[in-house]
């Protein structure tokens, strides 16, 4: 009896000290997870769950979402142009001698108004072509005019009218001619009667502008020779000019011709409009040639170079800076900050350049702006495919 009592008490006192050894070490677990920081973030659906004392220590940064007026589309250099009617080249179809420059560089003219005076041996063989075929065609008037006369009163034979008739088609064919080549030497019309009416050739001839506008190039002085077809002057006419630019080909996917848009050329900045896109990338830059419109009260120098950045009016646009986006599952994100913590956001993307995503979404909460990558993986958003 007494060794059962013993026994009894020993497996008693065993139990005890297992318990108490179980106890002990227990408690030395539950203490050291006590001891150990909270986890940083728990995950619920979309939203990743963070303290504000969390998102302090991790120096999370957030801003909202910038509401646009303006769409930024391009920005490349450019160069102000003028249509082709608004430039002038004054050359000769003859060699010549310059006797007079009567204006200087940079200075206005108006349609008419005589740049220079010059002389050629081409310019005096014409006039005295022109003279000798006038004189004849004159002759050759008179004398089918007679014959006309003749063969009406049947003193002298059809044959003979005919005749006089081809005669002066041919007399007054050749007159024509020598106007003509005088014309193309620049000799207006009134000039060439007068040549004619008067009966003498004149030594010297004058070089007028066609055009109203400045004098951009000037490369002759008295008693200088020019060659023939060299240029002379060149006038730049007052019409409107145009700015030229090479654009990306995903800025041209943004516009098209007639669309109205807002230039910033320089320190000026203008409502345009798209005037011309070239149909041809070009072959080195892999650009497209854009021309657009320039208001006649908006003052530009033709041949001026400076940076044109293009921009499409907006007021349903949002600005969000491409280090708040990240992608996941192929989508454009931003984290939005919630009560408790981020939520995501996929982006309905416009465009974008090279700071900033251009967006559709209404997103008037702000939006985290730094440690992107930490907040993406903590919703297992590593796996973008």
């Amino acid at each position: 009896m007494n060794k059962v009592k013993i026994l009894t008490i020993a497996i008693l006192a065993l139990i005890l000290g297992i318990v108490v050894y179980l106890y002990t070490n227990n408690g030395d677990t539950v203490k050291e997870v006590a001891q150990a920081p909270a986890a940083p973030v728990k995950i619920a659906g979309v939203d990743v769950v963070i303290s504000e004392d969390e998102q302090k220590t991790w120096q999370m940064q957030t801003a909202q979402p910038v509401l646009l007026n303006e769409l930024p589309i391009s920005s490349s250099m450019g160069i102000v142009t003028t249509p082709p009617e608004s430039k002038q080249i004054v050359s000769l179809p003859m060699n010549a001698t310059i006797h007079k420059v009567l204006v200087s560089k940079y200075a206005t003219v108006q349609n008419g108004d005589i740049l220079a005076v010059a002389s050629s041996p081409e310019w005096l063989s014409g006039q005295q072509q022109l003279l000798s075929a006038s004189i004849a065609a004159s002759s050759q008037q008179s004398l089918t005019n007679n014959k006309n006369i003749l063969c009406k009163e049947g003193v002298i034979a059809q044959k003979e009218c005919i005749m006089a008739n081809s005669e002066l088609k041919i007399k007054q064919a050749e007159a024509n001619i020598a106007k003509s080549l005088l014309s193309s030497y620049g000799v207006s019309s009134g000039e060439i009667s007068r040549i004619i009416n008067n009966s003498s050739i004149e030594p010297t001839f004058e070089i007028k502008s066609k055009l109203s506008g400045v004098i951009t190039d000037l490369n002759a002085s008295a008693g200088a020779s020019v060659p023939m077809l060299s240029t002379i002057f060149k006038v730049q006419g007052k019409s409107s000019v145009w700015i030229e630019s090479l654009l990306s080909k995903k800025a041209i996917e943004m516009l098209k011709v007639g669309d109205e848009i807002i230039v910033e050329f320089g320190a000026k900045k203008f409502n345009s409009t798209v005037l011309q896109i070239a149909s041809t990338l070009e072959g080195t830059s892999q650009s497209v040639k854009v021309l657009f419109n320039v208001p006649k009260e908006v003052m530009l120098m033709a041949g001026s170079k400076d940076m044109v950045k293009v921009f499409k009016a907006t007021n349903t646009l949002y600005q969000v800076p491409k280090i708040a986006v990240t992608t996941i599952k192929t989508k454009e994100v931003v984290f939005v900050k919630v009560n408790g913590g981020f939520r995501i956001i996929n982006l309905d993307v416009v465009h974008s350049d090279d700071n900033f995503f251009y967006i559709k979404n209404a997103i008037n909460v702000p939006v985290a702006m730094n440690n992107i990558v930490i907040l993406k993986n903590l919703v297992g958003g590593n796996d973008d495919k």
